[in-house]
């Protein structure tokens, strides 16, 4: 999966620096699994999914994020096409 600069940008990340990050190293281990079940269970083509989890920043820390992600097939690909749009939780 690749992350963008608004990713960067939102979890206070210099530029360029999430080009080989796996979207794995940057969601809290307690959430992972939460995260992955969400993304690879059952679902309707272009269902959208809203959750919530913890990101880590650029300064090291955590930011409680929620989550609205559309996941898409590409036409004649096994491959999918991930959208996320996340903001930061109020608590």
């Amino acid at each position: 999966m690749e992350l963008t600069g608004s990713l960067e940008k939102f979890l206070l990340y210099e530029k360029n620096s999430l080009v080989e990050a796996q979207l794995r190293s940057l969601i809290h281990p307690d959430d992972y699994a939460d995260v992955e079940s969400a993304m690879s269970g059952g679902r309707i083509d272009e269902q959208i999914l809203s959750f919530n989890s913890k990101f880590v920043t650029g300064a090291g820390g955590y930011m409680q994020v929620d989550w609205s992600l559309l996941i898409k097939s590409k036409p004649m690909s096994d491959r999918n096409e991930y959208t996320m749009v996340l903001r930061k939780a109020c608590c």
